[in-house]
């Protein structure tokens, strides 16, 4: 419940994880598995409106990432001359995407798939499609006023209103969002 979410709200800063990022992604988790119908499509939607590019980063990996936190699954496939070569299922197309930025990309999306070992409770599963995007050049307000724009778009598009209700708890996306420092709050 709410405690779950604190603490795994808290594991997240003290990792040193992005907290927009965390708070972005379990909204959008809970937006997808909670009011599915058209999400996906309003979003994608929107993306494009926007002038964002879809991509499309590759599942298959050379290495599992750095994050402590996060653990690859190991696989391995057979090289033309018939060696084997380790590979890994990737935890997030994040480092996929942040060389096509590097490459000049400006702004970007993906509806990914990601996969990542010893993760299962009732806030994790080893496997799940993760929506990430990018804009080249944007600061955190940026990022920030551009996800309240698309919260509300999408609220609205595939909900028909900007008021979500979860849990007995109303949320309206139509209303502008309350900004404050992660740590006034605790």
């Amino acid at each position: 419940g709410d405690a779950a979410l604190f603490t795994w709200l808290q594991d997240t800063i003290a990792r040193g994880t992005d907290y927009w990022r965390a708070v972005l992604g379990v909204t959008i988790l809970v937006l997808v598995l909670v009011f599915p119908q058209g999400i996906v499509g309003a979003l994608r939607g929107w993306f494009e409106g926007e002038g964002f590019v879809e991509v499309e980063a590759a599942a298959l990996s050379a290495s599992p990432g750095n994050e402590t936190h996060l653990h690859a699954f190991a696989t391995a496939f057979r090289t033309i001359d018939g060696r084997s070569a380790p590979a890994y299922l990737h935890t997030s197309p994040e480092f996929a995407m942040k060389k096509l930025l590097a490459a000049g990309e400006k702004k970007i999306f993906d509806f990914a798939r990601v996969f990542r070992n010893r993760e299962r409770s009732a806030l994790h599963a080893p496997e799940f499609t993760m929506l990430e995007f990018y804009q080249a050049f944007a600061d955190f307000e940026m990022i920030m006023n551009l996800s309240e724009e698309m919260f509300r778009h999408v609220a609205l598009r595939a909900l028909g209103t900007t008021e979500v209700t979860y849990q007995g708890k109303t949320v309206d996306f139509g209303k502008p969002f309350r900004r404050a420092r992660f740590f006034d709050l605790l």
